[in-house]
């Protein structure tokens, strides 16, 4: 994690596998709901001075999705509260076609 790693995670190239997922999206044609899961630490990360969630709602928005305003407040859940049996929070983001 940040902690261990001597530049932050700021060169960890997993900070942009939102792309990969983006690029996925487009090659479905853009469907009208998509579901995007990730660890929390995305909520904090900001490689080069900005926010990865804040790249994530402009790339989203610029394909075409809307996704909820406030991230940090609204896509945290504790899987354990849906029924897994360990407390594990995951950031979940649902994006809806704009069309």
């Amino acid at each position: 994690g940040r902690v261990r790693d001597e530049y932050g995670m700021q060169k960890d190239y997993r900070n942009y596998l939102f792309e990969s997922y983006l690029k996925i999206v487009k090659k479905l044609e853009l469907p009208k709901v998509f579901v995007f899961e990730n660890v929390p630490g995305i909520l904090s990360a900001s490689p080069g001075g900005v926010p990865i969630i804040e790249r994530i709602r402009l790339a989203f928005d610029e394909l075409g999705y809307l996704i909820v305003d406030d991230l940090r407040s609204n896509a945290l859940f504790n899987m354990a509260d849906y029924g897994i049996p360990q407390n594990r929070k995951r950031v979940i983001i649902i994006g809806l076609n704009k069309k």
